[in-house]
């Protein structure tokens, strides 16, 4: 929904449902030396060999609330708030095998995230207008559940741009984000032994992004 309380602000909210997706016809494929194959062939028939295999994955829903506001003819700011639900949709997926072979269980425990933006235009001249941005975007992520699948971190963004129009039906747009990160760590611990052993690292997240348009009006 979008209302306006007067002609310089604009409020909007929406609403994104969560997603379901099945996902079939996929193949699990496992490579087990011939001496073992041939024991567990005896032991345990039809686990650790090639088949079939589906999932379900739940992507999240959303509410975002954002605000437009004209401070005057040459000043807008604009921000806005996202709320992610992803502790109820993205907790674990379990992949189900079409063989004797137990399902395999990836847990996530994710956590519900918030993202928030805060931006401005300023109208330099009648064709050079200048842009900038902050933004927190909170990872769904946590040190109990981070992986080697997905080492996220939560990032701080800055932004800046810059638009140019020489004429009615040309517009130039140029901008540049760097994402401000912390290293995660991941620690996972041996599950396969006894001995307590545990994969443990660090890894780097770096993020800088150049965008270029070019806007024709026939």
């Amino acid at each position: 929904g979008l209302f306006s309380p007067d002609e310089n602000t604009h409020i909007g909210i929406s609403y994104r449902s969560k997603v379901e997706h099945k996902i079939t016809g996929g193949d699990a494929t496992f490579d087990v030396p011939a001496n073992a194959a041939a024991v567990l062939a005896v032991a345990q028939p039809g686990r650790f060999t090639s088949t079939s295999g589906k999932a379900t994955v739940t992507l999240p829903a959303s509410a975002t609330l954002s605000v437009t506001h004209n401070v005057n003819d040459r000043w807008t700011v604009m921000g806005d708030v996202t709320r992610t639900a992803w502790s109820t949709a993205f907790d674990q997926v379990t992949i189900d095998y079409a063989s004797a072979q137990p399902d395999s269980v990836l847990e996530f425990g994710y956590r519900d995230t918030t993202f928030v933006s805060l931006g401005t235009d300023y109208k330099l001249s009648d064709t050079v207008t200048l842009r900038g941005g902050i933004a927190l975007d909170q990872t769904p992520t946590t040190n109990a559940h981070r992986d080697v699948r997905v080492p996220d971190t939560s990032r701080k963004w800055l932004s800046l741009g810059v638009g140019w129009t020489p004429s009615e039906n040309v517009e130039y747009n140029f901008g540049y984000l760097h994402l401000f990160t912390k290293d995660p760590d991941v620690t996972i611990a041996g599950t396969t032994n006894n001995q307590g052993n545990a994969l443990t690292g660090k890894y780097k997240v770096r993020g800088d992004v150049l965008a270029a348009s070019v806007n024709y009006k026939f």
